[in-house]
C-alpha cells in the first residue's frame, strides 16, 4: 500500500470531518455516523470518518421507504420526484429542481434535445431506486442513491442538494469545492463497495 497516498487521504478525511461537524446542519432528523476504513494489512490503523446523517439498512428501495409508514424526509421526497421528474417531466419541470440562481445556466443543458433525451432514456432506464446514505455537508445534504439499470445493473449516483429552510434544490455550487471533490467520489466508491458485499 503507498503509505503517503494513504496518509494524505486520511488528513483530507480528518479535514472533511471536522468540516461536517462544525457545519451547519440542514437535516437535523439524522444523526451522528461514523464509518470506518478498515486498512489492507493488520499493522496499519483504520481510518474513522464521523459525520451527521444517514446510512441506509440494505433494500432501501424509494418503494419501501413509502410504505413504511414514517414519513420520508423532505431531502428523500425530494430526491424521489427528482428521478420521476427525469424520467417523464417537461424541461420546466426538471429545470425547477435546480437551485432558482442556477437554472439559466442549466436551461442550455436541459434545452438541448439530445442530452434531454439521453436523460430521459438513463431514468426510464432505472428498474428500482434505493438510498444509500445521506450526509449533512454545511448548506448541503449529499444524498447517495443507488439506481439498478435493466441490462446494466447497479449504479450508484450522488446528488448534492442545496437546503434552504424548507427548500430543497440540486446544485453545482459545490464544484471546485477541495474536500467535497476528493471526498465525494472516494466515499461514494467506498459505499458501492459495501453494497456488493
Amino acid at each position: 500500500m503507498n503509505t503517503g497516498k494513504y496518509l494524505g487521504f486520511f488528513i483530507v478525511l480528518i479535514a472533511f470531518a471536522l468540516l461536517l461537524v462544525s457545519g451547519q446542519t440542514n437535516a437535523d432528523q439524522y444523526a451522528g455516523q461514523t464509518i470506518v476504513f478498515a486498512p489492507d494489512k493488520t499493522n496499519e490503523k483504520p481510518v474513522i470518518l464521523s459525520f451527521q446523517g444517514k446510512l441506509y439498512q440494505r433494500n432501501a428501495t424509494f418503494e419501501r421507504l413509502q410504505k413504511r409508514g414514517a414519513e420520508p424526509t423532505r431531502e428523500e421526497m425530494f430526491v424521489i420526484n427528482l428521478v420521476e421528474t427525469n424520467r417523464s417531466g417537461t424541461e420546466e419541470q426538471i429545470l425547477s429542481l435546480w437551485k432558482p440562481s442556477e437554472r439559466s445556466a442549466m436551461r442550455k443543458q436541459v434545452s438541448n434535445p439530445r442530452m434531454f433525451n439521453r436523460n430521459r432514456s438513463l431514468y426510464k432506464n432505472i428498474k428500482t431506486s434505493s438510498f444509500v446514505a445521506m450526509v449533512n455537508y454545511g448548506d448541503f445534504v449529499l444524498s447517495y442513491v443507488e439506481h439498478e439499470l435493466r441490462g446494466a445493473g447497479p449504479y450508484l449516483k450522488m446528488y448534492p442538494l442545496f437546503v434552504s429552510g424548507k427548500d430543497v434544490y440540486l446544485s453545482n455550487a459545490l464544484m471546485g469545492d477541495f474536500f467535497y471533490e476528493k471526498i465525494a467520489s472516494q466515499l461514494g466508491d467506498y459505499l458501492a463497495s459495501k453494497k456488493q458485499k
